[in-house]
């Protein structure tokens, strides 16, 4: 009779060593991996948008598209501010908007609508379509409910300047008013718990110094964002400030506001200062 080998405890217990040695190799590389592809699809969406962005301007004798998010076309029972908007608010199939009223002002409304509304936008002809507005690495599409947020598509915002008037800001509405626009923030990652980034983006700038976050940019890339900038092109950058990361992470409006010191704070707040240094700023 031949007796039959296998492994002893021994050998079974160093291979499952090995293998759990391996898994905390691979593990944290596939996570990585998986992360540096949602970002370099998120930053070929801005990069879209912006492109898109730009060929609005040339296409429409220098002008650019509304900044906010608000109506297509010029209607008076809407503020100025609103119209001819390169999305639109949220709407049911019969074009009515059901994320912003004239009584109710802003409110949240169901996704398909918001996503209705992307797609009346006048930008939207000028992309390949709705994954462009969307970042992989947005959740609240899939984990609103449990952190307290409305489900979104739309995971970006236009910067204020980009006609779009706001406090201490240099208000452009055509492409050739932009100095240096390889240098000049458009689109935003943006996360507004209101549920479909109502509005604009922006922060507080009276001068360089005392720069402060108002709106704050989206944690979903954790230690960097996308950025997509006035000439077309897009860029990754890197956050170093634990203020930034802090900030950023939190959801509570109220908590959040007592965060917002000056960037001038010691010791500076780089971070910010970068974003200011990317500002249509009116100084």
């Amino acid at each position: 009779m031949h007796k039959r080998k296998g492994f002893t405890l021994i050998e079974l217990l160093v291979v499952i060593s090995i293998i759990s040695v391996l898994l905390t190799i691979i593990v944290p590389a596939m996570n990585s991996a998986r992360d540096q592809a949602k970002s370099a699809v998120c930053r070929t969406g801005l990069k879209q948008l912006s492109f898109g962005w730009f060929m609005y301007a040339t296409e429409n004798a220098d002008r650019l598209v509304g900044g906010y998010a608000g109506i297509k076309g010029k209607n008076g029972n809407y503020p100025s501010d609103l119209w001819h908007s390169w999305v639109e608010f949220p709407q049911n199939e019969s074009g009515i908007y059901t994320g912003y009223n004239l009584t109710t002002e802003w409110q949240d409304a169901p996704l398909e609508d918001k996503i209705r509304g992307i797609e009346q936008g006048l930008l939207f002809p000028y992309t390949d379509g709705l994954k462009a507005y969307h970042c992989p690495a947005d959740w609240r599409l899939t984990n609103s409910d449990t952190i307290g947020v409305q489900p979104c598509w739309r995971s970006y915002g236009i910067g204020a300047g980009m006609n779009i008037p706001s406090p201490y800001v240099h208000h452009v509405k055509k492409f050739s008013n932009i100095k240096s626009p390889e240098s000049k923030y458009v689109f935003v990652e943006y996360m507004d718990p209101r549920g479909w980034n109502m509005g604009h983006w922006d922060i507080y700038v009276p001068s360089r110094n005392e720069a402060q976050w108002w709106n704050t940019i989206a944690s979903w890339h954790r230690n960097f964002s996308n950025w997509g900038f006035a000439d077309g092109h897009a860029e990754t950058q890197m956050w170093n400030d634990e203020r930034t990361l802090a900030i950023c992470d939190e959801l509570d409006y109220d908590t959040q506001y007592g965060m917002r010191e000056w960037a001038s704070s010691d010791p500076v707040n780089n971070d910010l200062i970068w974003i200011v240094d990317r500002r249509m700023n009116n100084w």
